[in-house]
């Protein structure tokens, strides 16, 4: 396949037409004919389906043009890195990331990073992390950061990493926490498996569940623990001291050791050939390794 063979897909999947996809590509309807056969025999599928009200696709054409993408992203990068030799980095990428880390962090990151590398197109996905999992196994993202768990395969760098932190609207004890409702049911969290270890070893008994939860992210979580709906463990970072007004403290593995939650750059071996996957994955670097975050030490 060639990359109109990619951009047909594309348009396909847009018009749904072979008349329109010819207009748009500048070639006869029997050459769309002609690229479409020639897609079947190659990959020895039915990926398109052909009627009076047009052309669509079947399950293996949609999986075929889930990568339309990023082969027409590969295409420009090998080109931009032949033509381009010598001068400025330029190019595009590909990142997927979760809200909180956009909101909290990438967003200033590719502030800075666009300074440095003003010809460098960053398109951002965000999605929660085992969303953003699957879409680097699938190919259709090269790039991405994960919270939580160590990913495997491909290239993974740890960014930062930060302390789980109790947060309550009233002083921090065990009487509290035993009889106040803990929010911790939040699917949108890769916290939650290291929280309900904690929970599990540090009480006899489980403390109240609330009724309420939230498929959403830790700032949720705060939201609710605020109006006084319970109290909650989430990661350090989203939780803002001189404007949440609430009490805080980090929570220990039985050994003492205070409980760390860790971020990590994801990333292919296909994107450890492009110069501008690896110039982002240097500045991510190089920028936490200047911020500021919060650490077990000062902390109450």
């Amino acid at each position: 396949m060639d990359q109109t063979d990619w951009k047909l897909l594309k348009i396909l999947q847009q018009e749904k037409s072979m008349v329109k996809a010819a207009e748009r590509l500048f070639i006869s309807q029997p050459a769309i004919s002609y690229r479409l056969t020639r897609m079947e025999n190659e990959f020895g599928q039915s990926l398109f389906v052909r009627s009076n009200r047009g052309v669509e696709m079947t399950s293996a054409g949609q999986r075929l043009y889930s990568f339309a993408n990023l082969m027409i992203q590969y295409d420009d990068e090998i080109h931009h890195a032949v033509c381009h030799m010598g001068s400025a980095l330029s190019g595009s990428i590909r990142l997927g990331t979760t809200e909180p880390m956009f909101e909290y962090f990438l967003a200033s990151q590719l502030k800075d990073f666009n300074t440095k590398y003003p010809n460098i197109k960053v398109f951002v996905h965000i999605a929660h992390t085992p969303e953003l999992q699957r879409l680097v196994q699938t190919g259709e993202l090269l790039m991405c950061t994960i919270r939580g768990k160590r990913p495997v395969g491909g290239h993974t760098i740890q960014i930062f990493e930060e302390p789980l932190v109790i947060i309550s609207p009233e002083p921090i004890t065990e009487e509290m926490m035993m009889t106040r409702p803990l929010l911790r049911n939040l699917p949108g969290t890769t916290a939650i498996q290291l929280i309900d270890e904690w929970v599990n070893s540090h009480f006899p008994t489980p403390p109240p569940a609330s009724p309420i939860s939230v498929a959403g992210t830790s700032r949720d979580a705060v939201k609710l623990v605020k109006v006084g709906l319970g109290w909650s463990v989430i990661p350090a970072s989203r939780f803002h001291e001189t404007t949440d007004h609430l009490y805080w403290k980090p929570i220990y593995h039985s050994d003492g050791t205070p409980y760390r939650y860790q971020t990590y750059l994801h990333y292919t071996d296909e994107a450890a050939h492009f110069d501008t996957y690896m110039a982002y994955a240097g500045h991510l670097q190089e920028f936490f390794s200047h911020l500021e975050l919060p650490q077990t030490a000062d902390m109450p």
